[in-house]
């Protein structure tokens, strides 16, 4: 192989050296990519909750439990995007509330007339936001006792 192709500056060839850093970033790297799935999400279920006409149900109360697994998914999504807990998760679930308490006015007003928000379905979706912020507690708070065991040992 030749000095050129090496990157390395040798007597006379005029090549500069190359940092050892990979000249292509992972997708992990970059700040927007963590937030994808949950935009994603947040996009989903904003077109459930603010379309004309309200989800056939499926079931008695089909409408309670998709509203708490929707905010509960968002939840979860929104801990993965921000990879801890911290200031930006605090963001993001006091966003969630306060989407859930103003998707149930909207629908509770004359802006959807075919809609009709209703405590219950704000209690469903409250009951998911909390259900995954219990979720992600318990797994942080898992996480930290398996460390301190490892530390230990």
């Amino acid at each position: 192989m030749s000095s050129r192709n090496s990157g390395q500056q040798g007597p006379g060839n005029g090549t500069a050296i190359r940092s050892a850093a990979p000249a292509v970033r992972t997708i992990r790297q970059r700040s927007w990519s963590p937030w994808l799935p949950f935009s994603a999400g947040v996009l989903i279920c904003s077109y459930f909750l603010f379309r004309q006409a309200p989800v056939p149900q499926l079931f008695a109360n089909s409408d309670k439990v998709g509203h708490a697994g929707a905010f509960f998914a968002l939840v979860i999504l929104g801990y993965l995007s921000t990879s801890r807990i911290n200031a930006r998760l605090v963001v993001v679930s006091t966003g969630l509330l306060m989407l859930a308490v103003t998707s149930e006015w909207i629908q509770h007003t004359a802006l959807l007339p075919l809609r009709h928000g209703n405590v219950w379905d704000l209690a469903a979706d409250l009951s998911g936001w909390a259900l995954g912020l219990t979720v992600i507690a318990w797994l942080h708070q898992r996480q930290r006792w398996s460390l301190c065991r490892a530390a230990r040992s």
